[in-house]
C-alpha cells in the first residue's frame, strides 16, 4: 500500500497468479487500485488548476509517487523486471490531464483510449459525459490484454434511482425505487478488462500450442485492429512474420 498522507486514498497493490494450470507461477500479474482526490473542492497552495480542477497538483504528486513505488516491485512479484502491472480506479482526472499523462509518459498504456477511443465515457454530469475512471497497463501487461469495456449500469441511469446518497431521499422514494440489482448502484460505470496472463495463448485454453500457431498464421498481413490485439507482439500495429518469431519464443518457454 502506498499512502501519501494527504487527501488521496491509499493505493493498493496485490500480485496474483492462477491457482492451477501449466506454468502457473510464470503467469503472475499485479493489480493496482487507485482513487485520487476529487477536483470538486480546492486544495490551495498552488495545487488547484483553473482548467484541471481543484487539487490537480495533489493528484499529480500521487501519480508520480505511485509510479516510483511500483518501480520498486513493492509486492515482490517473482517476474521482477518483466512483471505485468494493471492500474485501475477513479483517478479523478481526464485522459489529457497531468496525472494521467504522467502515467502515459512513464510507460503505462491507457486502455480506454487505445481500445475504446474518443467516444468512451464512464460518468455523466449535467448531460456532459467523459471518463475519469481508467485502466492502464505497463508494456508486458498491455501485450496480454484482449479487450476493454465500460459496463453501462450507472452513468446513464437517472439520479432518482441511484443508491448513492439514498439517505437524502424520502423513505417512500427509497422503497419505491430500490432494486436488488446492479443498475444505478453508483454514479460511475465500471471498467472491465479482459486479459490472459499466459502470453501466446490466443484461444484462451490455458496452453500455448499448435492451435494458437494456426490462429497467428491466419492473421499475418493484417492490421492489429482487425484481429486479436494480443497478436501484435512487437506493438507496431500490424501482424507480420516477426510476430511468428516472437510467438515461437513464447511457445518454447511454455513447453520447456
Amino acid at each position: 500500500m502506498w499512502n501519501q498522507n494527504d487527501q488521496n486514498r491509499p493505493t493498493l497493490a496485490q500480485t496474483f497468479q492462477p491457482a492451477a494450470g501449466a506454468r502457473a507461477s510464470a503467469q503472475t500479474f499485479t493489480f493496482v487500485v487507485n482513487h485520487l482526490r476529487s477536483p470538486s473542492s480546492g486544495c490551495g497552495d498552488g495545487s488547484d488548476d483553473p482548467y484541471q480542477g481543484g487539487c490537480n497538483g495533489m493528484r499529480l504528486r500521487m501519480a508520480q509517487n505511485v509510479t516510483t513505488w511500483l518501480a520498486g516491485n513493492p509486492t515482490a512479484d517473482p517476474l521482477s523486471a518483466n512483471r505485468r502491472l494493471l492500474l485501475v480506479g477513479d483517478f479523478n482526472a481526464h485522459y489529457g490531464e497531468d496525472p494521467i499523462q504522467h502515467f502515459k509518459t512513464n510507460g503505462y498504456a491507457n486502455l480506454i483510449d487505445l481500445i475504446l477511443g474518443a467516444g468512451a465515457y464512464s460518468c455523466n454530469y449535467g448531460s456532459q459525459v467523459g471518463y475519469i475512471d481508467h485502466a492502464m497497463a505497463n508494456a508486458p501487461m498491455n501485450l496480454l490484454v484482449r479487450s476493454a469495456a465500460e459496463w453501462r449500469n450507472n452513468a446513464d441511469e437517472p439520479s432518482s434511482l441511484e443508491a448513492l446518497n439514498s439517505s437524502s431521499k424520502s423513505a417512500a422514494a427509497q422503497i419505491a425505487y430500490y432494486g436488488a440489482d446492479p443498475w444505478a448502484a453508483a454514479d460511475h460505470d465500471p471498467v472491465v478488462v479482459a486479459f490472459n496472463p499466459l502470453a501466446g495463448d490466443f484461444n484462451d485454453d490455458g496452453v500455448v500450442d499448435a492451435v494458437d500457431q494456426k490462429l497467428l498464421a491466419a492473421a499475418i498481413g493484417k492490421n492489429a485492429s482487425a484481429v486479436d490485439r494480443r497478436m501484435d507482439l512487437d506493438g507496431d500495429g500490424k501482424v507480420t512474420a516477426n510476430e511468428y518469431r516472437l510467438w515461437t519464443a513464447l511457445y518454447r518457454a511454455f513447453i520447456q
